[in-house]
């Protein structure tokens, strides 16, 4: 089972007795969360009142029973009558679990389809821990969700849903732009997309093109940085060694270029044709650069200035 197909179950009114969300993306996490809350309750306005939050870390197995068990005052109407959500974050702290997994789990009896009388479960945890009965037992069930991180092809597509979010377009290069700036978390990636949003007027039918992604980019990642890797692979050397003499000045800076340098070749922007053979040879030697760069205590700039004159035309 994956999240689409839980969702889809939600929808249609068929509650698991616990959903056990782990991994990590947080940032998908939280959609599910908030996705799940919409196919429960709708849009009902007393939601918010049906929603409770409980710390594992300083709380218990019975605690979260008894929440699951209580109706709150003004509890929304969900699909089916009156029902309540409990979410329970950094739930492998829990202490005291036997009530609540043997709740869940049912004993001999097996689980119920729903022990809680219509209210739904989720559990948040950092991870699964293998080596716990009730957690083997959740994810022998499929009731354990996994969240892993994006991968480097799913980023764009990430970035135009976060971009409907805010009801605004994104240019092709900004797509490109925010995901080199994201470094694959889509928590930085929805950040940066609403400052470029704001940048570029913050209206609702806003268009966000690379120049306004640029002139709001994190610190980190410089809009400077950006154009230097793009000289490089484009074999640009002398605007290569003109942004090198100014962004280069430590060991972090060209530790950080190696790894934009990586990313852009594995991920071509713009017009760029791919050229597999000079991809290859680049990756390798900026393999053998990183290598350089941790281990020998040479100059890093040397060091870099040399990659882009012996890599550039």
């Amino acid at each position: 089972m994956n999240p689409k197909q839980a969702l889809a179950d939600l929808q249609k009114g068929e509650t698991w007795p616990v959903y056990f969300l782990y991994g990590d993306e947080p940032y998908k996490i939280d959609e599910f969360i908030a996705n799940a809350r919409t196919a429960v309750f709708g849009g009902s306005l007393g939601s918010e009142y049906s929603v409770e939050r409980i710390d594992g870390s300083v709380s218990t197995g019975s605690a979260v029973v008894g929440a699951l068990q209580s109706m709150e005052l003004f509890g929304a109407r969900g699909h089916g009558g009156n029902r309540k959500i409990v979410i329970v974050r950094q739930a492998a702290q829990l202490k005291e679990q036997e009530p609540l997994a043997d709740a869940v789990m049912g004993g001999d009896q097996g689980p119920e389809k729903d022990p809680w009388g219509g209210n739904v479960l989720i559990l948040v945890s950092e991870s699964l821990d293998g080596r716990r009965k009730f957690h083997q037992w959740l994810k022998k069930k499929g009731y354990a969700l996994e969240f892993a991180r994006a991968k480097d092809t799913e980023l764009s597509q990430w970035a135009r849903y976060i971009a409907r979010k805010f009801g605004v377009n994104l240019e092709p290069g900004a797509a490109e732009l925010l995901v080199l700036l994201s470094d694959g978390s889509l928590f930085r990636l929805e950040q940066e997309i609403e400052k470029s949003w704001l940048h570029a007027g913050g209206a609702s039918d806003a268009t966000i093109r690379r120049e306004d992604v640029a002139a709001v980019a994190s610190r980190e990642v410089s809009h400077e940085m950006v154009e230097l890797v793009d000289a490089i692979l484009d074999s640009k050397r002398t605007r290569a060694m003109i942004l090198c003499e100014k962004l280069i000045r430590s060991s972090e800076d060209a530790l950080g270029l190696t790894g934009f340098l990586a990313w852009g070749i594995k991920n071509p922007m713009g017009k760029r044709r791919p050229d597999a053979a000079r991809n290859r040879r680049l990756l390798a030697r900026l393999l053998d650069l990183d290598l350089r760069l941790k281990s020998t205590g040479l100059d890093a700039r040397s060091l870099i200035d040399q990659f882009v004159v012996e890599n550039t035309k």
